[in-house]
């Protein structure tokens, strides 16, 4: 961000999430196919009672694909981030030139005991920098926008670890381990937050 930064939905590309008793369903965002005339739709359905989650891709209308992962066949919920510059200015924390403003994106995806990894949904919006005073009076925008991507994504991840009864992210041994009080799994010692479910380590 700037010097202001404001903070709303509005900014953010989101999934469509329907909930219907048992059921999950999970699409692209509407904005998304529209820009793409609905040549590449993707489907994913979490069914809790059969226990399984149903990724289904259509592409150019016709080509239809079609994968059924079982929960028991679950490791771990991969979250990943990555962005990309839209704006570039000078910062003096970063010594140069560095992003003044960024697109991000969010990506939920499920990882098998087999290695597999396969796409749920992904979050995207305006990303927020700072670059303070100095940025302002260099060309960067005194009130910077942000969405809400961050926080949905992550809400979402924590829902699906707990449906999936799965960690956020691969496990990992450590030689020094405590547990979570919250998530009850082993964390090293020297932390002060758990990294799966953001707990404070007291």
């Amino acid at each position: 961000m700037s010097l202001v930064s404001y903070t709303s939905s509005l900014f953010s590309l989101s999934p469509t999430i329907k909930i219907d008793e048992d059921l999950i369903t999970i699409k692209g965002s509407k904005a998304i196919h529209l820009l793409t005339l609905f040549l590449l739709l993707e489907s994913v359905t979490i069914n809790r009672k059969a226990r399984n989650v149903i990724i289904s891709h259509r592409f150019c209308y016709f080509f239809k694909s079609k994968t059924i992962i079982a929960f028991d066949e679950i490791d771990y919920l991969d979250y990943s981030f990555s962005d990309f510059a839209t704006c570039w200015g000078i910062s003096l924390d970063e010594g140069g030139i560095s992003k003044t403003d960024t697109i991000e994106k969010y990506t939920l995806s499920i990882s098998t005991n087999r290695g597999e990894k396969y796409k749920l949904c992904s979050f995207s919006g305006e990303g927020a920098k700072m670059t303070g005073l100095f940025g302002v009076l260099t060309g960067d925008d005194f009130i910077d926008f942000s969405g809400t991507q961050g926080e949905d994504s992550r809400q979402l991840a924590l829902a699906f670890c707990k449906i999936f009864n799965v960690p956020l992210g691969k496990q990992f041994e450590f030689s020094n381990t405590t547990t979570c009080p919250n998530c009850k799994r082993k964390i090293s010692n020297k932390i002060k937050c758990c990294y799966y479910c953001s707990e404070i380590i007291k």
